[in-house]
């Protein structure tokens, strides 16, 4: 059978892990209309071994935990921040008052706590699969 002639779809076209694992780069949009801002992250994505081994240990955490407390809102909060922190791979330009940003988790943090909308698009670019698939 040629390839005109095929009828359906390679799975391997559908493979988010690979790229997930590895990591893609994001560049951060402006809030007011959306242009590029030639700021970057590397993130790892919801398919990734990264996502899930850390979605796992803060569940087993807080399974452990039930028995002595109820989590409350803010453990979640924190718990997301963890995850998004620990998918954050990397960064490119990144500059504070004018000066670069040394990429370390305690930075990653700063910033995603500092800059909401950065947080926001990060989130929504780790949980979109579209974003790890192969050109």
């Amino acid at each position: 059978m040629s390839e005109k002639e095929k009828k359906f779809l390679d799975l391997s076209a559908l493979d988010t892990k690979t790229m997930a694992d590895q990591g893609v780069e994001m560049e951060i949009l402006t809030v007011d209309s959306g242009k590029p801002t030639g700021v970057f992250l590397t993130l790892a994505g919801y398919d990734s071994d990264i996502y899930r081994n850390q979605e796992r240990a803060t569940l087993n955490r807080r399974l452990a935990k039930k028995v002595r407390k109820t989590p409350t809102a803010e453990d979640f909060d924190d718990d997301s921040m963890v995850t998004l922190v620990r998918c954050t791979l990397g960064w490119r330009n990144v500059e504070v008052g004018g000066k670069p940003l040394e990429f370390t988790p305690a930075n990653v943090r700063m910033v995603y706590e500092q800059y909401p909308e950065i947080k926001r698009q990060a989130n929504a670019f780790i949980l979109d699969g579209a974003n790890f698939l192969r050109d």
